[in-house]
């Protein structure tokens, strides 16, 4: 089917400038309403402030940009300018960053809203911008994403902004507008690459003679107009390459590529979801890049076997090429996997696809289902979400298509591209925003046709545009579950898209949230509801331990941490958690020997070879107790058990010892009220069967949240 777009509105008269400006303004209003009772209702929760997974990763990295005033060591292994962004913020806004970045981005969000309204009246009407303006303003993940500290909100703002002023400059052939475009284009690459792709292309299609108005150009000028587009391109890209490089690593803005593009394209990817073998319990007081950690650990598994490779990893014994060339050899990886099983190849990308214009939004460091479900009530009741503008935006394609719409070509060749740049890697709910800007534009464009159509009577062309619609949206919001969308191989067969949710899941993740912020009795709720969800799953029953200590329930807290060693005989957590529960009670001896279980699991845990150096030098072993606090350290330069033996072994007094570190320091220096034999740890299952759920005990011990 083919729709001819009927004339746009004439040219602007001063009566339409005051309609324009009086629709962006209530555009504005309204996103930022939206926005701000989002915002507001979050803050109100109990975990809201703590960061998890990415977020956490990028807020300690920006600690070296505000105490050092320079990056991270080492090559970027991400884009830098968000961390720039977070480390700006931080240092004006001190302690209130943690709303101020959200609402920072909230007014970006809105913002955004009204870019998206005149750039779609540039390419069709005022009707058609103002729809387009409000579905920007109320589509539910970008609210969403926009409350997270993550890049991907500033890099859908950066887009946008992009590829509005690329339009514009197409109209008034300003070398100043060219270069703005290049400005937000380079900005927008140094925060997610996705840009880049679409540069590649429109430069080489604006220098062979653009499309349709740009042919009459002469070749001289379009020449001058790249040039001078790509100039801030290049300078911004080349900051973070040129860094790279002088540090032994010439790798294109990040090194992140390879290890992406692997998780991605290989023959056990699924296409959505990051699925990296669990190999490493994270103890440390610093959160690690998962991603990055992997692209080390899976060489070493490559190269060595699986045992031996993470053995050299957890000993700090690791041989591996540096980031660039790591990179370079998990791209290679990827592609040798991807030609070795072409038909699993062409299964996972059409299982990419699909998820890439399904309505359900692929959890992605958190999930923005859940949350729509039990967390937020504005998510919940907003209906702009994908499927809604998917369906509008196929009407927007077919009109494009039948020509009559300004700069409609290139509003679907940036449409082609961007979607390629996440398809080619894997889809996420955030990491598919790029995708959404010129859906919003053609959602609008679709809505300009109906618009102009509304007197007329209903015709066969009309008919097609709402079946294509509905054909659109229904195809959104299938589950597709023949393509099967497992998040690890354990998972039941058959349940699509539907399957990477797992909320039992983010009932943990807000357990670990609600007692990061001090609230053990939201965390105990919350682990409780993941435990009735997943009451095989061992994680839950560790955070509810933890709560269960937070709050003095002693009894509880042992319970959980045995049923989670029942669940999980590998999981050095609940060793030594349930160790800690010891030490309160007062059975100092089924601690060590719990501690050195842990240790036999795992022999570079911090937390329990922490604690076990503190059980140590109260027994008097000066030796065992450095060797162990020695280890601690190597694995957690900042773990303060260990600090703290250390401090002692050197200095009775604890001279140079923080005042928080003071309270761990005087246990270090109390004698243990009775012997401990070390060395010679009972069976697990006599051990649990040895310790009785009583309540009682007092002093504290670092436990793994």
């Amino acid at each position: 089917m083919q729709i001819t777009a009927a004339p746009v509105d004439g040219p602007v008269v001063p009566e339409n400038r005051s309609r324009e400006t009086k629709a962006a303004l209530l555009i504005f209003l309204v996103a930022l309403t939206v926005r701000a009772a989002y915002l507001g209702e979050m803050a109100a929760k109990p975990f809201w402030g703590s960061l998890i997974f990415d977020s956490r990763y990028l807020w300690q990295q920006s600690e070296s940009l505000l105490t050092q005033y320079a990056f991270p060591t080492g090559p970027f292994f991400r884009p830098p300018l968000y961390l720039i962004w977070i480390a700006f913020w931080r240092l004006l806004a001190g302690d209130a960053a943690l709303f101020v970045i959200p609402a920072v981005q909230h007014v970006l969000g809105a913002g955004m809203s009204v870019i998206v309204f005149f750039m779609t009246m540039r390419c069709s009407g005022l009707p058609g911008g103002f729809v387009a303006g409000l579905l920007a303003a109320f589509y539910a993940p970008a609210i969403f994403y926009e409350g997270e500290v993550l890049s991907d909100s500033l890099g859908l703002f950066l887009n946008t902004a992009f590829l509005a002023m690329w339009l514009r400059a197409l109209d008034t052939r300003v070398a100043r507008d060219f270069a703005l475009a290049g400005l937000l284009a380079g900005l927008a690459a140094i925060t997610r690459p996705n840009i880049v792709l679409v540069l590649g292309l429109f430069v080489p299609v604006l220098l062979l003679g653009g499309i349709r108005q740009q042919s009459q150009w002469p070749l001289r000028r379009r020449a001058v107009l790249a040039s001078v587009f790509l100039l801030p391109v290049l300078i911004l890209t080349g900051l973070p390459t040129m860094r790279n490089t002088l540090l032994g690593e010439p790798a294109f803005i990040g090194t992140q590529g390879g290890i992406n593009f692997f998780i991605g394209n290989n023959i056990q990817a699924n296409g959505t979801n990051i699925i990296i073998p669990n190999e490493v319990e994270a103890a440390g007081t610093e959160y690690k890049d998962m991603v990055e950690e992997y692209a080390v650990i899976g060489y070493l598994q490559n190269k060595h076997g699986r045992q031996e490779g993470l053995r050299r990893y957890l000993a700090g014994d690791i041989a591996v090429p540096g980031p660039s060339k790591l990179s370079a050899y998990w791209y290679a990886e990827a592609r040798k996997s991807l030609m070795s099983h072409p038909r699993a190849a062409l299964e996972l990308y059409l299982r990419k696809v699909v998820a890439a214009f399904n309505n359900w939004e692929v959890r992605n460091n958190k999930d923005f289902q859940f949350y729509a479900d039990y967390v937020s009530s504005v998510l919940h009741y907003n209906p702009f979400t994908f499927s809604l503008l998917f369906g509008l935006a196929a009407i927007g394609v077919a009109v494009c298509l039948g020509g009559g719409i300004p700069h409609g070509y290139w509003i679907l060749l940036y449409q082609a591209v961007i979607s390629a740049s996440v398809i080619l890697y894997f889809v996420g709910g955030r990491l598919r925003l790029p995708i959404v800007t010129g859906l919003f534009v053609l959602g609008g464009v679709a809505w300009q046709w109906v618009w102009q159509r509304r007197m007329q009577k209903i015709d066969l062309k009309g008919m097609g545009a709402a079946v294509l619609m509905l054909v659109a949206a229904t195809g959104s919001l299938s589950s597709w579950s023949n393509l099967d969308y497992r998040t690890g191989m354990g998972q039941e067969d058959l349940k699509g898209i539907w399957n990477t949710s797992n909320y039992p899941l983010e009932f943990s993740l807000l357990a670990i949230q609600a007692q990061d912020a001090n609230d053990p009795r939201d965390a105990l709720e919350f682990a409780m509801n993941s435990i009735a969800g997943a009451p095989g799953s061992y994680y839950p029953h560790v955070l509810a331990g933890n709560a269960a200590v937070k709050l003095g329930n002693l009894r509880l807290a042992a319970e959980m941490f045995r049923r989670a060693i029942e669940l999980e005989p590998d999981s050095v957590r609940a060793y030594s958690n349930l160790g800690v529960v010891m030490e309160k009670r007062g059975d100092f001896q089924s601690a060590a020997e719990l501690y050195e279980l842990a240790i036999s699991k795992s022999p570079f845990y911090p937390v329990a070879l922490g604690n076990l150096a503190i059980l140590k030098a109260r027994a008097g072993d000066k030796d065992g107790a450095r060797h162990l606090a020695e280890r601690a350290l190597k694995a957690d330069p900042k773990l303060s058990t260990a600090r703290c033996v250390l401090a002692w072994l050197a200095d009775p007094n604890g001279q140079g010892l923080s005042e928080a570190e003071r309270a761990t320091f005087e246990e270090v220096t109390t004698p243990l009220p009775k012997p401990v034999e070390f060395g010679q740890p009972r069976e697990i299952n006599k051990l649990l069967d040895d310790i009785a759920p009583v309540q009682g005990g007092a002093k504290p011990a670092a436990a793994t949240p």
